[in-house]
């Protein structure tokens, strides 16, 4: 697949200069244009370079940590199978990223505090 980077950086441009208010918290997973990504990172859905992410960890009411999550279940220690009616899939422990509440584009749900937990549990593992 051939990667638009002038696309996705005339969209950037239009993100940072929205002054839209979102509010957000933990434990949240949001549709989130995140961006073109390089090699082995995980990619995007359609024109918005969007995805479903996890809000691991509200720093402010700015930026955020997050962990992507994918339509593949995968079973293995950097991945979290996730199954709700919202999402199935994975959320990739491995790619996690700070973020601007600027990428934020809608709410999908929010998690189960167990299911948070195993998944903060299983980011610590890593480390």
């Amino acid at each position: 697949m051939s990667k638009n980077y002038k696309k996705w950086h005339e969209l950037k441009i239009s993100i940072e200069n929205d002054d839209k208010s979102i509010l957000f918290n933990e434990r949240e997973i949001w549709w989130c244009s995140v961006w073109e990504n390089i090699w082995y990172e995980q990619d995007w859905k359609n024109n918005l370079y969007e995805r479903p992410v996890l809000i691991l960890k509200k720093f402010n009411n700015d930026i955020f940590f997050w962990l992507p999550i994918t339509s593949k279940k995968k079973d293995n220690k950097y991945y979290y199978e996730y199954d709700s009616w919202h999402i199935k899939g994975s959320i990739i422990i491995s790619q996690w990223r700070i973020l601007s509440k600027k990428r934020l584009l809608r709410k999908i749900s929010k998690i189960w505090r167990l299911w948070f937990l195993n998944i903060v549990k299983s980011f610590k593992n890593l480390f």
